[in-house]
């Protein structure tokens, strides 16, 4: 993953770099014809590729403002006055001279939603990217996991190989307006039915976009005949 910005107008370009790694552990697989499993995701900052440090200062767009905008917009006449406090409190469409470092990691200050997130969320824990007041993308999440999945293992034929079948013991999301968009549907991406190649479209799931996605199959088959001398 990199991060790119051209900071007119010095035109200083800022490239940094981070990598992200995926381990899945399987926790249960009772009847063999599906398994349970966990996928643990850690990010590290790769300060040898990088051009720049977490220390230099971006302006970017307010993330969390973005976030709640989309949340306050479902709860009506409660949410207008939600936003509008958080307005009030200063916050605005763009967040200036916030260092790298804490845009991903450690966060930036965003104690005004708190009062917001407790109100929404009731007895639910705040989220650990908001947590102690101050945001990060990444916050929290080194070495976490996204949920249990319970997957097929293609033992049994009417349960394709990699098709998620449940996704922390739901079988269909909640949040979206749409049925399909709410529907757990196809495969975790990077595991799936071989026989899936022979049609066009590939259906997967991933809880980082919180909907399945039709993806397009486009495979360049090359054959290579070598002829050997005896």
């Amino acid at each position: 993953m990199s991060l790119r910005l051209e900071q007119n107008p010095l035109f200083r370009k800022l490239v940094l770099m981070s990598s992200e790694s995926r381990r899945k552990v399987a926790t249960d697989s009772a009847d063999g014809a599906t398994v349970s499993m966990v996928e643990i995701k850690s990010y590290e900052f790769i300060r040898l590729e990088s051009i720049g440090s977490e220390d230099d200062l971006v302006t970017i767009v307010n993330i969390p403002l973005l976030i709640f905008g989309k949340l306050l917009a479902d709860v009506t006449y409660v949410g207008a006055n939600f936003f509008k406090s958080l307005v009030k409190s200063g916050e605005k469409l763009t967040r200036r001279n916030e260092r790298i470092g804490d845009i991903f990691y450690y966060g930036f200050e965003a104690q005004a939603y708190i009062k917001v997130l407790e109100a929404l969320q009731g007895n639910e824990p705040i989220p650990e990217q908001f947590s102690g007041g101050r945001f990060g993308l990444f916050k929290g999440r080194n070495g976490t996991d996204e949920g249990i999945f319970v997957v097929g293992t293609g033992k049994d034929p009417s349960i394709p190989y990699g098709k998620v079948i449940s996704w922390k013991n739901e079988t269909e999301l909640k949040w979206w307006g749409d049925e399909s968009c709410n529907e757990i549907n196809g495969v975790k991406g990077e595991t799936f039915d071989p026989k899936s190649l022979s049609k066009l479209h590939l259906y997967t799931f991933d809880p980082d976009v919180c909907r399945p996605i039709q993806e397009t199959i486009n495979i360049l088959i090359i054959f290579s005949t070598r002829h050997q001398k005896v």
